[in-house]
Formats: C-alpha cells, sequence, structure tokens
C-alpha cells in the first residue's frame, strides 16, 4: 500500500512537471539540485575527511576502551 502511494506520488510529479514544460514554465528542481546545496555538502565532506585526518578514524579503533572521540581522553572506568 506504501509503494502505491508513492507510485502514484511520482506520477503526479512527473505529469506536472510535464505540464510545466508544455506550457514553458521553468521546471521545478529539487533542493539538492541548487549549487549552494552542493557546495554547503562538498564543504561538510572535506570537513569530515578533514576530521578523519587529525584525529584518526574512530572505526578503526580497538582498545576496548571508552574514550571522547575528538580529545582521545580515556574515560575512566567509574563513569563507565
Amino acid at each position: 500500500m506504501v509503494v502505491e502511494l508513492e507510485i502514484t506520488r511520482i506520477i503526479h510529479e512527473f505529469e506536472n512537471s510535464f505540464q510545466s514544460a508544455i506550457n514553458g514554465e521553468k521546471p521545478h528542481k529539487h533542493h539538492e539540485q541548487y549549487p549552494g546545496v552542493k557546495n554547503q555538502f562538498a564543504k561538510n565532506v572535506r570537513a569530515l575527511v578533514s576530521a578523519f585526518d587529525d584525529l584518526g578514524n574512530p572505526y578503526l579503533e580497538d582498545s576496548g576502551d571508552l574514550f571522547s572521540l575528538d580529545t582521545k581522553l580515556i574515560i575512566g572506568k567509574d563513569v563507565i
């Protein structure tokens, strides 16, 4: 049932964009298609990669200790 609703929405969206093109209207863009959004996403990805380069990849840590990801300070056993 959810799939039927999604397919109906997609068909309706397609028909509206097709009708807009026939009328000579500028087609509507998804918010992720605008250059500002793409630039901000790329900036965020670069910042994440930079953090992994600076601090190391937390997913590769296998010490078993609980520690802060940004400072690498090991949390005491009493806190755990």
